[in-house]
C-alpha cells in the first residue's frame, strides 16, 4: 500500500440480509424492531445482525434452521428472526 499512495480502502458489504419473523400465533403482531423485543425469539447462530437486535430480550441461537424451526413449533419461543431467503427455503421443505 505504501507504493500506491493514491489508494483508499472503501468498506463494502457482501450481503444485505432481509430479516422476516414468523410465528405459529396469529395474535403476534410485530411492527419493527422496537415491538420484537415483548416476544421470546430464536435464531440461527451466525446471523450476527439479528443475533445483536434480540440480544436484550429472551432468546435461543440454534445451531442450524432446522433446528430453529424445531423449538418454533414446539413452542419454546414466540417468533423466529431468519433471513428472508432460509425462511422461505426451509418453510417450503417442512412440513410446518
Amino acid at each position: 500500500m505504501e507504493k500506491y499512495t493514491n489508494l483508499r480502502i472503501v468498506s463494502e458489504s457482501l450481503l444485505h440480509l432481509d430479516a422476516v419473523i414468523s410465528a405459529k400465533k396469529t395474535d403476534v403482531l410485530v411492527k419493527g424492531w422496537k415491538t420484537v423485543k415483548q416476544y421470546s425469539a430464536a435464531t440461527v447462530i451466525g446471523y450476527y445482525s439479528i443475533q445483536n437486535r434480540i440480544k436484550d430480550q429472551k432468546h435461543i441461537s440454534a445451531a442450524n434452521i432446522d433446528s430453529a424451526l424445531k423449538i418454533l413449533k414446539g413452542d419454546r419461543v414466540e417468533i423466529l428472526v431468519l433471513s428472508r431467503f432460509d425462511m422461505i427455503k426451509d418453510i417450503q421443505k417442512t412440513e410446518f
